[in-house]
């Protein structure tokens, strides 16, 4: 049946090549984007919602599962979706539903399709979306099938169908555990219906001509193929005056579904009267439509040498920008520019192809188009559609073509856009740091290590050459960080998008500031040395204190013990201020127990780097007993401004003469001992010391 239409057809299968005029304009301002919806999910593709339930091997099926389809208005005036319903005639009520539990074993509204329960409408600002679920609950073998519109203000896509299907491998048949049948799934047709009832051109002066655009649209479940059109032969005295453009697409399928603003349109009927009269025909479309194989489209028009009708207004298209350039991209980047069509005049402007002219091997190959208005899309004056052309290039070199618009623009019906593009690869370097400040860490310990990340950003692969701390830096700079996981051999190549992860420590072993450079050196012609700065500082005041506890053992009360010297110490290389030495608070009778020897008279005191200050204390109990104290050292030390010394003594009272009473007894045997002086400390003057100096 197929080859014997399209056999018969054939012969009114007219091939017409696009015209090449041009016209050219820019729009300052484009108006908002209308309202559009745009449909997504997980399971969503080419507006078909697909469940898979698994393999049940025979047993008795039951699975139950749940997808979103989100609802997004990519448009930017207000979106309002009005309307969702499920198909109720599908034969799949039990199987598909909007509430997840309604198909249940034991739900008492099994089957009952109950309507969608999200307080419609719903309003869409610019880029706001709404989800909805649809619950499959599976429960016998077989494929299943249904339809989900959804109605909105989309001026192009007022209504929108989402097949929802299903299918399982199950081998054999098993009883259902809750019906013992159900209705086969109706088999999926193609519809084919058309945007005009019929064409009526109007008075047209002889010898001008007009164009007006058919559009054909699959309505229905399954591919629609166009087989034939041709202008009827009762109508052979008129049909010299009417004219195919643009049908070179015959035959063709057009896939379901589509909607009512997509479909294919390339059917373009020219008007041309040679002579006056009315000129009336119609144009028969021939498809696999089961119940409408064929479409009859009545076709009338008047040539008229004086036209007493006003003019019919006619469009006018302009397109911004009137060039695409790309100018130079790597290879395997991604740019993209948006395109503006706007019809700047009264008569409706129909779009009727968008694509790119032919160009070179492999060069179109390098663009693709994104959002392209579906085929008769009709712009009324002052509006305004947007698409955009993306250039990916995979390939180096210079990728020029152009883009041609189609239209029913009466000056330009076929407007050309250059479109320029440069992709090649070249290396590129990035780093993640310009500086490095470690702060402050004692000498002996360890920072954090800070990790460096050096990318290949390019189009090609990116040369390392060398990275080290600059021998521009004193030596023990350098020796005071440590860097980890430096490439054993070089050099080292980083393909695209890849880098190298290192990782510097700071760790000071002397006291100072340490500041040095990373030095990276690689084929980047921008960059081929980057220099990043780094510092770190172990300037410190360090205390530090002879010992950590004085014990002075048993002492005779009334006696003096020897004096025991205490040097404290500034090991660091800042000043160091001491606040104040003095025994920590106890009872008066236990502190009153020692003395401390050669503390400055006035404080503070400044230890210079490396400078010491040397005190005594001695035990000189009046008292028996034990007696526990502690001293007490306050200075600006950041990490011990407090250091407290542990002191002990006991003091007993004397039974008999002491061994020195003994010795002192035996003169002859040793002579007297010689005083002896307490130690000098030596501190640094204080300011009435060096004013009367």
């Amino acid at each position: 049946m197929k080859s014997s239409l399209s056999s018969l057809f054939s012969p009114f299968i007219i091939f017409i090549s696009l015209l090449t005029a041009c016209a050219e304009a820019v729009v300052p301002t484009p108006p908002p984007a209308p309202p559009t919806l745009n449909i997504s999910g997980e399971a969503v593709s080419d507006y078909t919602l697909s469940f898979v339930a698994p393999d049940f091997n025979g047993e008795a099926p039951y699975y139950k599962h749940t997808e979103t389809i989100v609802l997004r208005n990519i448009g930017e005036e207000i979106l309002t979706i009005n309307n969702i319903t499920m198909d109720d005639f599908s034969g799949a009520k039990c199987e598909f539903s909007f509430n997840p539990d309604v198909n249940d074993a034991d739900s008492v509204t099994r089957c009952s399709n109950p309507p969608i329960d999200m307080g419609l409408p719903q309003h869409l600002e610019a880029g706001q979306s709404i989800a909805f679920d649809v619950t499959y609950t599976q429960d016998n073998f077989g494929n299943f099938s249904t339809s989900i519109v959804i109605e909105s203000n989309d001026p192009d896509f007022p209504t929108q169908t989402i097949n929802v299907t299903s299918e399982n491998s199950g081998l054999g048949q098993a009883e259902s555990p809750l019906r013992a049948e159900e209705p086969a799934p109706r088999q999926a047709h193609p519809r084919m219906v058309l945007n005009h009832h019929q064409l009526d051109f109007g008075h047209v002066l002889v010898g001008n001509q007009i164009n007006q655009l058919v559009c054909i649209f699959n309505r229905g479940e399954a591919p629609l193929n166009i087989l034939g059109i041709r202008f009827l032969p009762e109508g052979e005295g008129a049909n010299n005056q009417y004219e195919f453009l643009h049908v070179h697409w015959i035959p063709s399928v057009i896939p379901a579904p589509q909607g009512w603003g997509s479909g294919r349109c390339p059917i373009d009927i020219q008007y041309h009267p040679n002579v006056v009269g009315n000129h009336n025909t119609a144009i028969e479309i021939v498809s696999d439509d089961p119940i409408n194989p064929l479409l009859r489209l009545p076709i009338l028009g008047t040539g008229v040498r004086d036209n007493p009708q006003p003019p019919q207004p006619a469009p006018q298209m302009y397109v911004y920008p009137r060039q695409v350039s790309f100018g130079k991209i790597g290879v395997g980047w991604t740019r993209t520019i948006e395109i503006t069509i706007r019809n700047q005049d009264a008569g409706v402007l129909s779009i009727q192809e968008i694509s790119l002219a032919p160009a070179g091997e492999g060069i179109n190959e390098q663009y693709e188009l994104i959002n392209t208005p579906d085929a008769c899309r009709n712009l009324e004056e002052d509006s305004s559609v947007r698409f955009s052309i993306r250039y990916r290039p995979q390939i180096v070199g210079e990728h020029n073509t152009s883009l041609t618009i189609v239209s029913n623009d009466p000056l330009g019906q076929n407007f050309t856009i250059p479109v320029t593009g440069n992709a090649d690869i070249w290396p590129e370097i990035s780093v993640n740091t310009q500086r490095i400040n470690f702060g402050h860490v004692t000498p002996g310990n360890a920072s954090d290590p800070y990790t460096i990340r050096i990318r290949s950003d390019g189009p090609g692969p990116l040369t390392l050459q060398n990275i080290i701390l600059t021998a521009e830096a004193p030596a023990p700079n350098n020796n005071q960080y440590q860097l980890d996981n430096i490439p054993l051999e070089w050099p080292l190549i980083l393909a695209p998008r890849t880098e190298l992860e290192l990782n510097l420590t700071y760790l000071p072993q002397v006291y100072g500031s340490h500041n040095t450079f990373l030095v990276i050196s690689s084929d980047d012609e921008n960059e081929s040395t980057i220099r990043i700065p780094i510092s770190g500082s172990a300037n410190a005041r360090e205390i530090s204190v002879s010992t950590d506890q004085i014990d002075f053992g048993e002492v005779n009360q009334g006696a003096n013990s020897p004096i025991q010297n205490i040097t404290v110490q500034n090991e660091g290389n800042l000043p160091l201020i001491l606040q104040n030495i003095s025994l920590a608070p106890a009872a008066d009778p236990i502190n009153n127990q020692y003395t401390i020897h050669n503390i400055p008279a006035a404080w503070p005191v400044v230890l210079p780097a490396h400078g010491q200050l040397i005190f005594g204390l001695s035990y000189d109990p009046v008292i028996v007993g034990e007696h526990v104290t502690s001293i007490s050292i306050s200075s600006n030390d950041i990490d011990e401004p407090i250091i407290n010394i542990p002191v002990t003594g006991t003091s007993r009272i004397q039974t008999g003469p002491s061994k020195e009473d003994q010795e002192n007894d035996e003169p002859s045997k040793k002579p007297p001992p010689e005083k002896t002086k307490p130690p000098k400390t030596t501190y640094p003057p204080t300011n009435k010391e060096k004013s009367n100096g």
